[in-house]
């Protein structure tokens, strides 16, 4: 009679080949990142449900209810994607103090059942919040505008002709 094999030690299990291999749950773990984390996919989740109500809102001839809906769900989102800490420092900065209160003062409007004022006011906040991010993506195609500058705009088309830039040459 053959004697009982023994037991696989602590942190080993056995594999029907004979060899042995770690448990998972004793191997080391990486650090997670903030991108890692289920709370920061949640966060992607709920943002992109806020800027879909949003959107409906709007269609449904500005819906104060699902205006309010989303722009709760869309900073929820954002809170949860960057953190309670970033997204404070982010909006209370003293150059953007004035883009946030339109913001949020929007979102407030909305909340009361004011939907198209809101809606002004959130956006004109949200771009005087954005302004330079926008600048700088703008700013990327200036390089092209010495090659090509965009004249009048043909009213049969509605495009702006675009033609080679020569020095010296006057639009």
């Amino acid at each position: 009679m053959e004697p009982p094999h023994p037991p696989p030690s602590r942190g080993q299990l056995s594999s029907s080949s004979g060899g042995n291999f770690q448990h998972p749950n004793l191997l080391p773990r990486a650090h997670p990142t903030p991108s890692s984390l289920p709370i920061a996919e949640i966060g992607v989740g709920t943002t992109g449900f806020g800027i879909f109500f949003i959107l409906f809102g709007i269609l449904l001839y500005f819906d104060s209810v699902l205006l309010a809906f989303g722009n709760l769900l869309f900073l929820t989102g954002l809170l949860l994607i960057i953190g309670l800490r970033k997204t404070f420092s982010f909006f209370f900065q003293r150059h953007k103090l004035k883009g946030t209160s339109f913001f949020l003062g929007g979102v407030v409007i909305v909340l009361l059942r004011w939907p198209l004022l809101g809606m002004f006011l959130e956006t004109y906040g949200f771009l005087s919040l954005f302004k330079a991010l926008l600048h700088a993506n703008l700013s990327v195609s200036k390089p092209f505008e010495r090659w090509c500058t965009c004249s009048k705009p043909d009213l049969a088309t509605g495009l702006f002709s675009c033609r080679l830039w020569l020095p010296g040459q006057c639009l």
